[in-house]
């Protein structure tokens, strides 16, 4: 009986020992921060959802992740080089449907994003940059019911955690910065807005002017003429007829 109580008070404090040593486990690893920021990495990063869409060709290395907070459903995607006039055709993405609330993810050439020839835009070959010297690009936006919105001079390379907006009848990114601290394009892209709407304005206005009244003087011609043909006869002046009597009457007559 005594053997078989001490066998049973050291199962007792075995079991405890346990408990005790399995509580302190589970405390120990909810709270390492490496685990949390994995975690956080596992969340934040769309590449592992199976509703990420890809769109451009995936065997280029740069992309970005925006997801879509319009609503509207994006069926056609362009980028250039902030600097560059056109769009071009390489980097003009179509055949996908990016619907509201839904993450992208773009691929795109920044080498392609540029024009083709400096001879067809001299200013192809200075690009854009920001105060960090990173290349600045602008994307070109096509929406099912054919409307458009563009994006000027975007950072892609600092886009963390963005989202497409629209307010104040601009299209704008919604992004974390290189510092973690929530930033936007709206005020930039109102900006731009209102520099446009200043220019067409202005245009509209010249336009409408009338043109200013120009009172012409007569023009006197200095031309020499070298026709040497005579000038035409002039008509005899018309015969003065004579009355009889008058000339009775004249004194040299009498």
């Amino acid at each position: 009986m005594k053997s078989s109580k001490a066998l049973r008070a050291i199962v007792l404090c075995m079991l405890c020992a346990l408990c005790v040593l399995l509580s302190a486990c589970v405390i120990s690893s909810g709270s390492h921060p490496a685990d949390k920021g994995e975690a956080a990495a596992s969340s934040a990063d769309p590449a592992g959802d199976a509703s990420l869409l890809e769109i451009g060709n995936g065997a280029v290395e740069q992309y970005f992740d925006v997801s879509n907070a319009t609503e509207m459903t994006i069926v056609g995607l362009a980028v250039k080089d902030a600097q560059a006039e056109d769009y071009p055709e390489s980097q003009q993405l179509s055949g996908f449907s990016w619907e509201p609330g839904k993450v992208a993810r773009v691929h795109f050439d920044p080498q392609s994003a540029q024009q083709a020839s400096p001879d067809d835009n001299p200013q192809a070959s200075e690009r854009e940059y920001d105060v960090a010297f990173r290349q600045l690009f602008s994307i070109l936006l096509t929406f099912s019911d054919g409307s458009t919105g563009e994006l000027h001079s975007v950072n892609l390379d600092a886009l963390q955690d963005a989202t497409l907006e629209y307010a104040d009848e601009v299209y704008y990114l919604s992004y974390t910065d290189d510092a973690g601290i929530r930033a936007t394009t709206l005020d930039a892209e109102k900006a731009i807005l209102a520099q446009a709407q200043e220019a067409n304005e202005a245009q509209e206005a010249a336009a409408e002017e009338p043109a200013p009244e120009t009172s012409q003087a007569p023009v006197e011609s200095n031309e020499y003429s070298y026709d040497n043909s005579s000038p035409p006869a002039s008509s005899p002046p018309p015969a003065v007829s004579q009355d009889s009597d008058a000339c009775v009457t004249d004194p040299i007559f009498r």
